[in-house]
C-alpha cells in the first residue's frame, strides 16, 4: 500500500515533529510508539472517518487539529481554575459561617448567664425589699 496517505504525507509528519514519539500509519490511525509508555509497545489511536474524508493537505489537518486541542486545553484550565476558585470561595463562607455560629452560640450563653445574673439579683431585691 504504497499509495497510503501516510506515504504520500511521511514527508510531512516528520516536518511537524510527529516522527519523533509517533508516526501516522494512515490516515485514520496514529501510533505512537514510545520506550516509557506500556513498555515500548505500540499504542494506536484512531481517528473517526475513512482515509478518502480527508480532503484538505496535512499542513491544514494539523494546524486545524493542534488548534482543536490548544482550545480544548484553554477550556479545560479555565474549567479548572474556576472549580478551584469556587471550592476555595465554599471553603471561606463555610469558615466564616463556623465563625459567625461560634460568636452566636458565646452571644447566647452570655445572654442566658446575664438573665440568671437578674433574675438572682430580683430575687435579692425582693427578700430585701
Amino acid at each position: 500500500m504504497s499509495d497510503s496517505w501516510a506515504a504520500k504525507n511521511s514527508a510531512a509528519s516528520t516536518e511537524i515533529g510527529i516522527g519523533r514519539n509517533g508516526v501516522f500509519c494512515s490516515a485514520v490511525t496514529f501510533c505512537f510508539v514510545g520506550d516509557d509508555i506500556h513498555g515500548g509497545s505500540v499504542m494506536t489511536t484512531t481517528v473517526a472517518g475513512a482515509v478518502d474524508e480527508f480532503r484538505s493537505p496535512l499542513r491544514k489537518l494539523v494546524r486545524f487539529f493542534q488548534s482543536s486541542r490548544d482550545n480544548w486545553k484553554r477550556k479545560c484550565q479555565q474549567a479548572k481554575l474556576k472549580s478551584k476558585l469556587m471550592g476555595n470561595q465554599v471553603r471561606a463562607v463555610e469558615a466564616s459561617r463556623a465563625e459567625w455560629r461560634s460568636r452566636a452560640e458565646k452571644s447566647e450563653q452570655r445572654v442566658a448567664e446575664l438573665e440568671r445574673e437578674l433574675a438572682d439579683l430580683k430575687r435579692e431585691q425582693s427578700y430585701t425589699g
